[in-house]
C-alpha cells in the first residue's frame, strides 16, 4: 500500500462492506451490487498505480456517486 489509490479504494471498499451489513436486515440487497462497486474499485487502484490518474480518480468518483445513489440512498 504505496499510493493514494491503494489507500482511498481499500478505504471506500471497507466502507461498502459496512455498508452491506448494516443495511441486510432492512431490505433486499444483492451482492452482486457491492461485488461491481469492489471490481470498480480494483480496476480504479490498477489504473492509479499504472499513471493514469485522471482516469482513477474519474472512476473513483463515479464510483462514489453510483454507490450513494442506488446502495445508500432509501428509496
Amino acid at each position: 500500500m504505496t499510493s493514494i489509490f491503494d489507500w482511498l479504494t481499500v478505504l471506500f471498499f471497507i466502507t461498502l462492506v459496512v455498508i452491506f451489513f448494516k443495511q441486510g436486515d432492512q431490505r433486499a440487497i444483492t451482492v452482486g451490487k457491492f461485488l461491481g462497486a469492489g471490481v470498480v474499485l480494483a480496476a480504479a487502484n490498477q489504473l492509479g498505480n499504472r499513471g493514469y490518474e485522471l482516469e482513477a480518480w474519474l472512476v473513483i468518483v463515479a464510483t462514489a456517486i453510483f454507490s450513494y445513489i442506488f446502495l445508500v440512498q432509501k428509496r
